[in-house]
Formats: C-alpha cells, structure tokens, sequence
C-alpha cells in the first residue's frame, strides 16, 4: 500500500467520521425524523463495510482476526440498534454479543496484563453502582441489564487499559479507547432515560455517541491494516 493511498483513506475515513457525526447532531436537534436515523446508521455501515473490504484486499497481516471479530461486532451493534426499540431482550443479547466480539478481537492485539483487572474491578464498580443507586424497578430486565454492563465495562476497561498501561500511545489504541468510552457514556444514557426517568436530553446524548462510537471501531479497521502493511513492509526491507 503506497503512502498516497494510506493518506487518502485516513482522510476518507475522517471525512466520513465527521458527516456521520453532522447527521446524528441534525438528528438528535434539527430533523426527528427515523429516516436520518437509518441514514446515520447506514454511513456508519458503509464505513466499516468499506475498511472490511480494503483489509480483505490486504489480508496478508497477522492480526486479520481482529478486523473480522470487530466487523462482525459492529454489524451485531448495527442491527441490535433497530431491534431494541422492537424487542429489549433481543436488542441487548446483540448488543452483548458484538461487545463479546469487541473484547476477543482487543485481547487478540493486547494480551491478558494483571494490571487489566484494576480497570476491569474500577469500570464494572462504576456500571453497578449507577444501576443499584438509586435502585428502580427494572420491570425484571435486572439479570440482563447487570450482566450486559459487567460485559460492556470489560470492553470498554480494555480499551482504557491499552491506552493507559502502554509507553507507546499508538493510534491504534488510542482509536479503541476512544470508541470504548463512547459506547459506555452511550449505554449509560440508553439506561438513564429507558429506566430511571431522565429527559429526552439523555436519550439525544445516547444517539450522538452511538453511532459516532460505531465510526471509530470501523476505523480501527483501517489503522490496524495500515499498521500490518506497514510491518510486512519492514520485515521485506530486513530479508532483502
């Protein structure tokens, strides 16, 4: 892949990041209308439908795993989306499911560190006290919603992790805490407003931060496959 082509798609993808998150702003505040919800959820598709395919091109990298296991996620996410308002428990074993994938494909790149567990301990003591205090009737989703944020606050602790306990802040990781934390402060709105009575606001917030979130794990798909690419390159130059 020649620097003009990783140039041209890292600005691609930014400029497609950027009207992704214009559409969900004129969603959320301008047109409520669920055509630009489904048009903002299709860009963020599009997006990682794309990278997908240009890591599929350039498949010869080590962690291709990754790419598959973060784009099988997001369309998990993507149709976990339009479920939910059709049928909760549906809508969040998807959601769970693509966070498992999410989890696998980020152990993949990053072993298992000890060092993990304070993030993982801190996260998941976070979602649990936001869910219990104060305590509301969750209408018997209880089981499901504690066991969605133990799994939504691996992933999201993960991508912290990464970030936090590396020397190197590689883009990489830095994208990944990004689209974790945009995911959580996202799912925390979803359970403000479904649960505990907060206005529409908190439901705005959770749209403006979802699809944006999606966007970000797409890109990753990029940036891991420029970053293999770019390992490829060097381990030739040392053979030759």
């Amino acid at each position: 892949m020649s620097n003009g082509l990783k140039k041209f798609l890292i600005i691609s993808n930014i400029v497609m990041i950027s009207l992704i998150v214009l559409v969900d702003i004129l969603y959320c505040f301008v047109f409520d209308d669920m055509l630009v919800q489904y048009i903002t959820a299709f860009m963020a598709c599009g997006l990682c439908i794309f990278n997908f395919i240009l890591c599929m091109i350039y498949r010869k990298q080590k962690f291709i795993a990754f790419n598959i296991l973060v784009f099988i996620g997001v369309i998990f996410g993507s149709v976990a989306d339009f479920v939910i308002g059709i049928e909760f428990i549906a809508g969040g074993l998807l959601f769970a499911i693509g966070h498992i994938l999410y989890i696998i494909a980020i152990f993949l790149i990053s072993r298992f560190k000890w060092a993990d567990l304070l993030f993982m301990v801190a996260v998941i003591g976070i979602s649990l006290l936001l869910i219990f205090i104060p305590m509301v009737d969750y209408h018997g989703y209880l089981p499901l919603i504690v066991t969605y944020a133990i799994i939504l606050s691996i992933m999201c602790a993960k991508c912290m992790s990464n970030y936090f306990l590396n020397k190197k802040k590689n883009l990489l990781n830095i994208v990944l805490m990004i689209a974790g934390v945009l995911f959580y402060i996202s799912d925390l709105m979803l359970l403000l407003y479904f649960f505990k009575d907060a206005s529409l606001l908190a439901f705005k917030w959770c749209i403006m931060l979802y699809y944006p979130s999606l966007a970000m794990f797409a890109l990753t798909l990029l940036i891991n496959t420029i970053k293999n690419d770019k390992n490829n390159l060097k381990k030739r130059m040392a053979i030759n």
